[in-house]
């Protein structure tokens, strides 16, 4: 079986990368061929692009080098002019050329999938499939399917229309459209795509067996060293594309009435529209906020979460997907608090564990009382005292049972099996 992904994200930084490369080192063993198609490359992880990655960096084990994928690199950035293509929050002006592009590397290739990994815009994806009569099976990832909500009614009009657009076409656009969520599902079918054509299959993780300790991680990033935070510092981490959709102010607004030993670790790219450190400032909140805003490469991250104690997820209710920052948490058994509402809600308070588990606790985003109940709460169970209850002491277990049980359930063997069902099925 020969595989075709498309995916125009795999240049930015983040889960996109990361998510694609696991799936296809654990799929490769499995099919003749893969090929990936991106518009300029991996931003890591996948070695030079437009030729086989190397041995040494694409492998299920040593002697399994993933030598049958290929990444192809279909645009030269250099060459595209500022005003047709935006790196950071505006619809892209590249996807056209390379949707035409990829199309056109189809009708070559004929693969006999083609997996949509990501995508910005339906209808030119859609247009040259359908114009270069590709004959492929097609299989959608859906990430996220309704839009964001905007604050300004002329935008909210404008949206809705795009929506509506994007929406005649997306639901008769694959064979098979795979989520992520439970939520994304029912999302799905409320535009028109039929259950039939609906999997949910969860994004695998890693088992990581590394001896890195919170203190050693701690020594090499400086904390708390220069810092003036002290020795028993409890730091709650919001990591990856910091934005405001993923609650920032409101986590920033509940920093006022954390105890006094506990403290925001905010780390990587500051996307937010008045800066990370003006937020900071206009909530008061300076001592009690650990900044790290800079881009952290997949060879770091285990470091800032091996640092902290515990790890935030607070999207606004719009978002349903899965989270990739708490798929991390979990490779690493970090604990997480997470926002009551959508997939990490329901997944913290055991939605997909067995019953009396848990991975964290939840909270109330718009209440300071409730994230306040929440810390204290998870201090309690991962800074057990001598005398801790009987009670007390089952919640801990609770949470180390459920945290190895979601990696149970997030194997990538077995998720594979279930992407290889799909493209046989259909």
């Amino acid at each position: 079986m020969k595989i075709a992904i498309v995916e125009p994200n795999a240049h930015l930084a983040g889960h996109y990368s990361a998510e694609l490369y696991d799936f296809c080192r654990f799929l490769v063993p499995h099919v003749e061929h893969i090929d990936i198609i991106t518009p300029f490359g991996f931003k890591e992880n996948l070695g030079e692009v437009s030729s086989p990655p190397k041995a040494d960096q694409l492998q299920r084990s040593p002697s399994r080098p993933m030598a049958n994928c290929k990444v192809h690199a279909l645009l030269n950035e250099r060459k595209i002019r500022p005003d047709r293509h935006e790196m950071n929050h505006k619809p892209y002006g590249f996807q056209w050329e390379f949707y035409k592009r990829a199309a056109g590397l189809f009708s070559l290739l004929r693969p006999d999938i083609v997996h949509v990994w990501g995508y910005k815009s339906v209808f030119p994806l859609w247009y040259f499939l359908r114009k270069k009569k590709v004959k492929s099976k097609i299989v959608m990832t859906l990430k996220a399917v309704k839009r964001a909500h905007f604050p300004v009614l002329g935008l909210r009009v404008l949206g809705a229309l795009q929506g509506e657009f994007s929406y005649r076409f997306l639901k008769k656009f694959a064979d098979c459209y795979v989520v992520h969520t439970d939520e994304l599902r029912d999302q799905a079918a409320e535009i028109g795509i039929e259950n039939t054509k609906l999997k949910v299959i969860p994004t695998g993780i890693h088992e990581h067996h590394s001896l890195l300790t919170k203190e050693e991680s701690r020594c090499r990033l400086k904390i708390p060293l220069g810092l003036g935070l002290p020795s028993d510092a409890f730091l709650l981490l919001l990591f990856g594309a910091l934005r405001e959709e993923k609650g920032i102010c409101e986590i920033l607004e509940h920093a006022k009435t954390l105890p006094e030993n506990v403290y925001l670790y905010l780390v990587g790219e500051d996307w937010t529209h008045d800066g990370i450190s003006s937020l900071v400032k206009s909530h008061e909140v300076e001592t009690k906020v650990v900044l790290h805003l800079h881009y952290i490469p997949e060879k770091e991250m285990e470091l800032y979460f091996r640092a902290s104690d515990a790890v935030i997820i607070s999207h606004q209710p719009e978002f349903v997907g899965e989270s990739g920052v708490l798929l991390r948490a979990m490779e690493y058994g970090i604990p997480v608090i997470a926002a009551n509402h959508g997939y990490s809600g329901r997944v913290v308070r055991s939605g997909n564990i067995p019953k009396g588990s848990s991975i964290g606790v939840t909270f109330d985003l718009n209440s300071a009382a409730s994230f306040n109940e929440a810390v204290l709460e998870l201090m309690k169970r991962v800074q057990p005292k001598a005398d801790q209850s009987l009670a007390e002491k089952k919640k801990n277990s609770a949470m180390c049972d459920g945290i190895a049980k979601f990696k149970a359930q997030h194997n990538w063997e077995e998720i594979i099996q279930l992407y290889l069902g799909v493209y046989e099925r259909i």
